[in-house]
Parts: C-alpha cells; sequence; structure tokens
C-alpha cells in the first residue's frame, strides 16, 4: 500500500492520494485484517503523514523524502497504537500481535514500500 499512496501522489496528484490513504484502513477493517474499528482512524492518519512526509522533500532528494515518510508513518502508528491499547487495557497476545502488526515493522514496510515506488517510476519514467 506504501508503494501504491506514493505512486497515487506522484502519477495522479496528492488529493487521490489522500482519498486513497482514509479508504484503505476502511477496507482492511472490512476485510478483518485490522482487528479494531478504533484503529481505523490512526492507520488513515499514519497513510497521510506518509504522503505528507514524500511530498514535503521529493522535489529536493527522493530518498529523504521517502526516508521522511516512512518515520512519519512509524511514529504516527506506533505512538497512538501503543496510547489506545493502554487506555483500552489490552494486554496478552492481543497486545503482542497489535505491537507487531502496527509498530517497527511499519518501519520496514515504508521503506520497501519506496524502494518499490522508485523502481516503478523508473519502468514508468515519472
Amino acid at each position: 500500500m506504501n508503494a501504491c499512496f506514493l505512486l497515487a501522489a506522484a502519477a495522479i496528484g496528492w488529493r487521490f492520494a489522500l482519498i486513497l490513504a482514509v479508504i484503505a484502513p476502511i477496507v482492511a477493517y472490512m476485510q478483518r485484517a485490522l482487528p479494531l474499528p478504533i484503529l481505523i482512524l490512526p492507520i488513515a492518519a499514519a497513510n497521510i503523514a506518509y504522503i505528507a512526509g514524500y511530498l514535503l522533500f521529493f522535489a529536493k532528494n527522493r530518498i529523504l523524502a521517502i526516508s521522511t515518510a516512512a518515520i512519519a508513518k512509524f511514529v504516527i502508528i506506533y505512538l497512538t497504537v501503543i496510547g489506545i491499547v493502554q487506555y483500552l487495557g489490552v494486554a496478552g497476545k492481543a497486545l503482542v500481535m497489535l505491537t507487531m502488526m502496527l509498530g517497527w515493522p511499519q518501519l520496514i514496510t515504508g521503506f520497501v514500500g519506496g524502494a518499490i515506488f522508485l523502481a516503478v517510476c523508473k519502468k514508468l519514467s515519472i
């Protein structure tokens, strides 16, 4: 999805990328890939931060832009998910699953999505 967000922003505009960023967690919840509906908003916010982080620096350096995007998304997801699970008192296996799903792997997928995006851009001459 991260590559799709950046590709949408680069190819058809940031507005369409933001629509995709908001719709993605809703669809994930409807497909039962997202366990709690309360996570839709933080994930949408993190997706928007990913797009904004990229757009902030893409004119200067795409690697810097992707790094900023990945870090911004990770920070927002990690902090909000930790806050939500603490507020709700989630513990045990559910806590482990949520922190693994929405923790440091998001940083990795942010960078991998950026790498895929760069490869696609090269092929499409974007």
